[in-house]
């Protein structure tokens, strides 16, 4: 991926204001929002709601930000772009945009795990 994966210096940051242990919480609560964020997603877009879609994107990407999931970040506001009913980008650059945010996700998932010291979660 052409997107830095995650801002290790953001993490690092957050590690010395919270703490190992506190930092390796947020961690896993942000794996596992990513997860029920990613689920939302595909339920909206299985309801034909762009908006709902388009606010878990919007959702995926701050909480990125937040953490330094760069890469997820970037993914999630491709998506944002793609579902904006004014884009006209169709099925294919949606099927792309969810490629690139799952591929992006289980990247960062895998590259977090041992922050939290939890098993990467699987793909949603």
């Amino acid at each position: 991926m052409a997107e830095q994966l995650i801002d290790m210096a953001q993490l690092d940051e957050i590690r010395a204001v919270l703490g190992e242990e506190r930092t390796a919480g947020l961690v896993a609560l942000y794996l596992a929002e990513l997860a029920s964020d990613r689920a939302d997603l595909r339920a909206a877009l299985g309801r034909c709601d762009l908006a709902g879609a388009a606010a878990a994107a919007h959702s995926i990407a701050g909480a990125s930000l937040n953490i330094g999931g760069r890469a997820v970040a970037s993914a999630a506001r491709m998506l944002q772009m793609v579902l904006d009913p004014r884009a006209h980008q169709g099925a294919t650059a949606l099927h792309h945009a969810l490629r690139q945010l799952d591929a992006a996700a289980a990247e960062t998932a895998s590259a977090l795990a041992p922050a939290c010291q939890c098993e990467p979660l699987a793909a949603a």
